[in-house]
């Protein structure tokens, strides 16, 4: 039996429960596809943990996680894609397509850890990234994140335009492309030139937002231009001066499936 095969096979055994059918059912959709996966990346499901495989399929309410050298691609079902950071968690909270009219409803709950997330076909009032201190409106975009257990976080534009929205405060929008959006655990927003150590402190630049200081192991889909990406690599010229001294763990090489390449 295949990884994707037994994934399903666990996840439809939930059905047993017939006082928990409904929820069961909706726990275990189908929602996409792993597209790459580097080192281990792991799939929690009605408690049960997967270690994911490029081309296992993902569900509604399945929490992934990396460990620290771990890197998760994923397509989904309204070709959303997205990318997880090493040391991450996120949360496949609420996944509603309808491809007949656009509309449907997507929730990414981020934990932690580091996201590259591109829109799909849905609306864009559709998306919402939820952090522990924050909801990101996205309004048709590609966008890094990194967030903090306790809420500290910064986004990087790549295209496009977000939403934050602290729980306690006022919404900022952010679609200043080479620009880091800052905020703090109680929600204060500042517009950052550069990464400089000012904030995030002990944060390197290659560890907050790993898909800008290295693209080469994204699968194409994921890719930012280069343009955009070279100005974020020309603000943090400083910290990745320093990560050259102290050199971080590098993401394995991939090997892409057909369906990405170009």
């Amino acid at each position: 039996m295949t990884s994707s095969a037994h994934r399903l096979s666990r996840a439809l055994a939930t059905l047993a429960s017939l006082a928990l059918a409904t929820h069961a059912i909706a726990a275990t959709e189908n929602i996409g596809t792993a597209s790459a996966i580097a080192t281990v990346v792991t799939g929690t499901l009605n408690a049960d943990a997967l270690t994911l495989k490029t081309g296992d399929a993902v569900f509604e309410n399945e929490t992934i996680t990396t460990d620290d050298a771990g890197v998760g691609q994923f397509q989904f079902n309204d070709q959303t894609k997205l990318a997880i950071g090493p040391g991450s968690t996120l949360v496949l909270d609420n996944f509603v397509y309808d491809s007949n009219t656009s509309k449907g409803k997507v929730v990414i709950s981020l934990t932690q850890g580091a996201l590259r997330f591109i829109t799909g076909n849905a609306d864009h009032n559709a998306y919402e990234i939820v952090t522990p201190t924050a909801t990101i409106g996205v309004r048709g975009t590609v966008f890094d994140v990194y967030t903090k257990d306790d809420g500290e976080m910064a986004v990087a534009m790549i295209d496009g335009a977000i939403e934050v929205c602290p729980k306690v405060g006022l919404c900022r929008v952010h679609d200043v492309v080479g620009k880091f959006l800052y905020m703090t655990p109680l929600g204060d927003f500042s517009l950052r030139d550069t990464w400089d150590g000012s904030f995030l402190k002990g944060v390197p630049f290659k560890v907050a937002l790993p898909f800008l200081g290295d693209q080469k192991n994204l699968v194409p889909a994921l890719r930012g231009k280069a343009s955009t990406v070279g100005k974020y690599l020309t603000v943090a010229a400083g910290d990745l001066g320093k990560a050259i001294k102290t050199p971080l763990t590098k993401f394995p090489k991939l090997k892409f499936p057909k369906l990405f390449g170009k």
